[in-house]
């Protein structure tokens, strides 16, 4: 009997997670390391091509000195790379397709893309 209501309490607390988890949005972390420490950014689009962003957690008190950088795909074009000391923020005129997210300007690159 205990089991059996351990396992109703999880189902309900995981339909319950579902319910209230942000459905309209793709995002990530990603890290880098500077100087053996590491700083996280958060690369973030919403599934309905609004905006997209890349956000350097820590701010300006994170390790690794380089911008958070964002860029869109929109009608099958990217547009130019946008960058800032934080949180570098893109609103789409139209839906976008995918955005790039990186921690620096020679950075890996990372893909995000309406769900």
């Amino acid at each position: 009997m205990k089991a059996r209501i351990i396992a109703v309490l999880a189902t309900t607390a995981a339909v319950f997670g579902l319910m209230t988890s942000p459905a309209h949005a793709y995002g990530r972390d990603f890290t880098r390391t500077c100087d053996g420490e590491k700083t996280t950014y958060t690369a973030y689009t919403t599934n309905d091509g609004d905006y997209a962003y890349t956000r350097k957690n820590g701010g300006h008190w994170a390790s690794c000195k380089g911008h958070a950088w964002v860029r869109i795909k929109m009608g099958g074009h990217w547009y130019a790379w946008k960058h800032d000391s934080h949180v570098a923020k893109i609103d789409g005129t139209a839906p976008i397709q995918m955005a790039q997210h990186k921690g620096c300007s020679t950075c890996h690159v990372y893909t995000t893309a309406p769900l």
